[in-house]
Order: C-alpha cells, then structure tokens, then sequence
C-alpha cells in the first residue's frame, strides 16, 4: 500500500461523517422547511384535511366528529400549530380474544397535525365551532 492510497481512503471514508454531520447541524431544518413550503391545510363542515405533495402526494384527514382533544401553540405574531390528539381506545379483551391485538390499549399515533399556520387561532376557533354543530346535529 502506498503512502498517498491511505490518506485518500481516510478522506473517502469521513464523508459520510460530514454529511451526516451536515444534515444534523442545519440540513434538518431546510428539509422541514421544504416540506412545509409543500404542505396544505383545509377545514371543512366535518373534516380536517391536510395535503403534503412532497416527496410524494399523502393526503391525511380527520373526522372533526371522531377528533380527540385539540391542542394549539402560538407565537406573538399569531402563527401557530394546532395539533389533533391521537384518541387512545380501551380494548375490553386485554388482548387476550383477539389475536391481531396483543395490547391492552390500541393508540391511533397517526395522528394529524396543523404546522406553523398564519392566525392559527382563528382556525382553532373554526374547528371548535364546526365540532359543536356537528355534535349537536343529528347522525
């Protein structure tokens, strides 16, 4: 092996160090900005809806009947994330009738959440309030 093979295999072999070091540092957060740039949220008389076309196109939506408890985070200038509770189910069989299901409780973690919207407030406020008509209207 000769003197100038070994340091350019030790240079080959930290790149991917520095790349992942790279993303660590900053490229996490360009990643989530991209994503969010490529994401869309809409609210409708009995769902919640939100679009993501990047990488691929993944619609997500949530019943504003069937919805948990809702949770809202906002920053001084009024943007904020509204955030859909996953609804957690009592299994009555502990696991023990249904052999698909071996836990006592069945957690739904898919759970949809609205990031960093403008006026976040008022939306939370339009999903209260369609949750009430819909609750007080028939089935």
């Amino acid at each position: 092996m000769s003197a100038h093979s070994a340091p350019s295999f030790f240079v080959l072999w930290g790149i991917p160090f520095v790349v992942i070091g790279q993303y660590m540092i900053w490229g996490r957060f360009l990643y989530t900005a991209w994503r969010k740039s490529h994401t869309y949220y809409a609210v409708t008389n009995k769902r919640a809806i939100i679009l993501n076309t990047a990488p691929s196109r993944k619609v997500t939506d949530r019943s504003l009947r069937n919805l948990g408890n809702l949770s809202i985070s906002t920053r001084t200038d009024g943007i904020g994330t509204i955030e859909f509770q996953p609804v957690t189910e009592f299994n009555p069989n502990f696991g023990w009738g249904n052999r698909r299901s071996r836990n006592q409780l069945d957690i739904n973690l898919s759970n949809a959440i609205f990031y960093d919207i403008p006026d976040a407030r008022a939306v939370y406020q339009i999903i209260q309030a369609q949750r009430e008509k819909i609750g007080a209207g028939p089935d």
